[in-house]
């Protein structure tokens, strides 16, 4: 992929989004419309960063990385690995520390959390 090349090195599950097929449905509908807003450009105006949040529905998905200015482009790809593996059926609420090459920066740590908006 252009820019970034990464391996999971921390993965915590904090549990399911229950019931699992409901939110099988909904997490599909997220990570699909999330893809299909990067894809049109609907966050284009906003310049890759140190973190990025997307909050939808009752779903939020945030990436952080000190080192490195997170591209769209990884969120993409990011998205639509999450989306494939909702398909398989994965429901689960996380926080995931990826490591590698990401927007240019070699050895970033790239923190991903996925979860349930909290009022």
């Amino acid at each position: 992929s252009p820019g970034y090349d990464v391996t999971t090195r921390v993965f915590l599950n904090f549990g399911l989004i229950v019931p699992v097929a409901r939110a099988a449905e909904w997490m599909t509908y997220f990570f699909e419309l999330v893809a299909q807003r990067i894809e049109l450009g609907y966050w284009a105006h906003e310049p890759p960063s140190h973190r990025l949040l997307i909050q939808i529905w009752d779903f939020e998905l945030e990436f952080y990385s000190v080192l490195a200015l997170i591209p769209w482009g990884f969120v993409q790809e990011y998205v639509l690995d999450m989306l494939a593996d909702v398909q398989r059926g994965f429901t689960g609420v996380f926080h995931e520390h990826l490591v590698g090459t990401v927007g240019g920066v070699v050895g970033a740590v790239v923190s991903v959390k996925f979860g349930m908006v909290r009022d």
